[in-house]
């Protein structure tokens, strides 16, 4: 991202802990990374950037409302913190657990979680709409399937019980190679997913917001930092 957001002309840093991290994106990418802890690194970089980017960063911090804290300090008086997470409001209530499980995920956000940061901080919350993307390339959120052996953690419903198992599957290079194709019959998708709804009633088509949350929170005058 970094990458591509310089060549698109804007002057962008990315920041990370990981010394092997920062020297591979270097070797990659050219000298714009730094290896850098975030704490101390705004300590002496107050109110200097306009936007601070994380792409699913959030989920993976025990203490995300700390780290957020320190990213505001960075953000000049306007600065904006957008911010992308997998949608928990997508599924269902009674699944309280379906993402990747500790030590890898230790949180799953919903739009909720995202308005009680932006009150905490007294922020401005605006949400990015995928509305236009679904339109063009519907897909739906699945919470069930046969039950084998899962290759990842199981979807864990309100009871602390496994609701059921949802097995990742590689995607052959016929199957790449066709969507493009059936995209363009999206209607014919939309109108199958539907139908779908009816006789599965745990079928979850992506809308508005999709899969993954994206959050847009911008400091204002009445900010707590």
């Amino acid at each position: 991202m970094t990458y591509a957001l310089r060549s698109e002309n804007y002057d962008v840093q990315g920041l990370d802990i990981s010394e092997e991290a920062i020297n591979n994106a270097k070797q990659k990418f050219g000298n714009y990374f730094i290896c850098e802890d975030l704490f101390k690194y705004a300590e002496i970089n107050n109110k200097t950037f306009d936007v601070v980017i994380l792409t699913e960063v959030i989920e993976h911090l025990e203490h995300p409302i700390e780290f957020l804290e320190t990213i505001l300090k960075l953000l000049n008086t306007d600065g904006k913190i957008i911010l992308t997470t997998p949608n928990r409001t997508l599924s269902p209530p009674e699944i309280v657990w379906d993402t990747e499980s500790p030590p890898i995920h230790h949180w799953w956000f919903s739009e909720n979680s995202m308005k009680w940061i932006a009150n905490n901080f007294k922020l401005n919350l605006n949400f990015i709409s995928f509305k236009n993307y679904y339109i063009n390339k519907p897909e739906e959120y699945k919470t069930k399937k046969i039950r084998k052996k899962a290759f990842r953690d199981p979807i864990i419903n309100e009871n602390g019980k496994i609701y059921s198992h949802r097995i990742p599957r590689k995607k052959g290079k016929l199957e790449m190679r066709l969507k493009p194709v059936l995209y363009k019959f999206s209607f014919l998708i939309r109108l199958f997913l539907r139908f779908k709804t009816y006789i599965q009633p745990s079928t979850i088509i992506c809308g508005k917001r999709g899969k993954i949350l994206c959050a847009v929170f911008q400091k204002t005058n009445t900010s707590s930092l």
